[in-house]
């Protein structure tokens, strides 16, 4: 118990690990996961967007003067 005290009175209460849980804790802990995601999505976004742009030429002259 003396050592217990001597922790909560140099590093306050949450040093004890059996605190309630916060709100303000999860987030902390889901925000990078969420930025991952998003900048993941974003990329793979971005690249079906360059390859389909990159073909437009290729689709026209295979298709003809007709199609356009």
């Amino acid at each position: 118990e003396e050592i217990y005290d001597y922790f909560v009175a140099r590093y306050t209460e949450r040093v004890r690990l059996d605190s309630r849980f916060e709100s303000w804790g999860m987030a902390l802990w889901l925000t990078p996961a969420a930025l991952g995601l998003v900048g993941v999505a974003a990329i793979v976004s971005r690249r079906r967007r360059r390859v389909a742009s990159d073909d437009r030429p290729l689709v026209a002259a295979a298709a003809g003067p007709e199609a356009t």
